[in-house]
């Protein structure tokens, strides 16, 4: 029977409304009267799976209200015209994927042929844990609306070895022209949800030439599917027999095109960017090395830069002596390694031994800066000196120059190198060949910044007389990361 609540009454007892009709309701101002109200967030609005996606917050027995800090563990943008082999392997049999134009296309030339396919995969593992949150946010486009024969995954998974490149273990959003769901392998044993929904009804499709933000979000009972904000499906673990979303306890990103059977019409699929990043638990690193976690050691070049090590290090050659200047990098460049120096360059004059610029800005090529957090120079004799009355070598630190000559000044467009100082070595009269020199070592509690563009160098200046001839070796060792 329905009930009629008529406002506007003077009368104690009956329940009020305002102007405008909603019933006035207010909690009780006296505490022994209170009830209790729940307090709960909306993750999603229910606009695609028809349903809301609330949650309650938690606090512990001591009031506390649980809260979390999101830590990156990964990110890349595209933007360059080759594989970062150092972060990523290519596979691929029949396509030819390419690098350009600010993302990478896994079938730009429109094969066709059946088990033709490619698939990127990261070297680094993200693992799982407990309660904590893993998520995966892409951006990605198809050319055309999913054609005839392909499939498409994007996730953290692993595959075979072998085209067409199936996954093996992981999740993952999967597109084919059935239509776009989230899997989960366990091992090769697959749990689906069903086609995912459009926001407004029917079924969610890519449309040509959009991209989209993907997003699987993982912990151990439950991972979620995300395409543009909007919840598109989930997989609960509890329905689906195993303790966890996959077999392996970290699985690689990757991203998959394939045309599995018979192949299928041309399209391709393109990655513009992607994030991995970790919600609840906070990892025990500091964020420097949570930069070498990355890939962003200085050890290595960066993305869009030419691929392995920064250091002047050849395999199984020594470098050829050289006269140090203060103008050039005559001896050799790279961040650290092994450099020879003709020890005849006179006194007081400052000599650089080992230069490096951290690579220049470009729109194929993101500006990092390379925080240096410290340096070790260890020396030997390597041809004895000739006559001379010995010195002691003063080793500086010269970074923030925008080109390689010391001598560079100060000015609008320009800067000049600043110098930190490193300590003292000293060199016997005529030292003989394999005479070990004092190590020079400094760490930098607070790391020395250079900008991309800029110079860093070490320097040797001689106090005291200069040999007549000889060779030192300098081996040249730098603690640094790309921000």
């Amino acid at each position: 029977m329905a009930v009629k609540i008529v406002g506007g009454s003077s009368e104690a007892g009956v329940a009020e409304v305002t102007s405008t009709y909603e019933l006035k309701v207010r909690t009780p101002t006296v505490e022994a009267n209170a009830g209790f109200a729940q307090m709960s967030s909306e993750n999603d609005a229910g606009d695609a799976t028809g349903t809301r996606y609330c949650l309650s917050p938690e606090s512990d027995p001591d009031y506390r209200l649980r809260a979390a800090t999101d830590s990156l563990w990964d990110s890349e943008t595209f933007n360059y015209n080759g594989i970062n082999s150092a972060k990523y392997r290519m596979q691929s049999s029949g396509f030819v994927p390419a690098y350009s134009s600010g993302y990478v296309s896994f079938n730009p030339t429109s094969a066709t042929a059946a088990n033709n396919a490619a698939c990127l995969t990261t070297w680094k593992y993200f693992p799982i844990y407990g309660a904590d949150q893993t998520y995966l946010e892409v951006s990605a486009a198809i050319t055309t609306a999913i054609a005839t024969g392909n499939t498409i995954e994007v996730g953290f998974y692993t595959t075979g070895t072998s085209a067409p490149y199936t996954p093996t273990d992981g999740a993952f959003i999967r597109v084919t022209t059935t239509g776009v769901i989230g899997v989960c392998s366990f091992n090769g044993s697959e749990t689906t949800t069903g086609v995912f929904a459009a926001v407004g009804g029917g079924n969610f499709t890519m449309a040509a030439n959009t991209f989209y933000h993907l997003v699987v979000s993982i912990n151990e009972r439950e991972v979620q599917f995300w395409i543009d904000d909007v919840l598109r499906g989930t997989i609960n673990l509890d329905l689906t027999g195993t303790g966890q979303p996959f077999m392996n306890g970290s699985l690689p990103v990757s991203f998959t095109q394939r045309l599995p059977g018979t192949g299928g019409s041309a399209m391709t699929l393109r990655i513009s960017d992607y994030t991995v990043s970790k919600g609840g638990y906070v990892p025990f690193r500091s964020w420097e090395s949570g930069l070498a976690a990355m890939g962003s050691c200085g050890y290595q070049a960066q993305s869009g830069s030419t691929m392995g090590s920064t250091a002047n290090y050849a395999n199984s050659a020594n470098p050829t002596a050289a006269v140090p200047t203060n103008t050039t990098a005559a001896l050799g460049s790279g961040l650290g390694g092994q450099f020879w120096e003709t020890d005849t360059l006179a006194a007081t004059t400052d000599g650089i031994i080992c230069s490096y610029q951290n690579p220049a800005a470009t729109v194929n090529l993101s500006g990092r800066t390379l925080l240096i957090r410290g340096v070790k120079i260890a020396s030997h004799v390597q041809t004895v000196l000739g006559a001379g009355a010995g010195y002691v070598a003063s080793w500086s630190l010269a970074f923030g120059s925008t080109n390689v000559s010391l001598a560079t000044t100060e000015s609008s467009i320009a800067k000049a190198p600043r110098r930190v100082a490193l300590g003292f070595q000293t060199v016997p009269t005529t030292a003989a060949a394999l005479t070990l020199l004092q190590e020079v070592e400094m760490r930098f509690d607070c790391p020395i910044p250079v900008q991309p563009g800029e110079f860093v160098q070490i320097v040797k200046k001689k106090i005291g007389a200069a040999p007549a001839s000889g060779v030192i070796a300098h081996l040249i060792t730098f603690d640094a990361v790309f921000e």
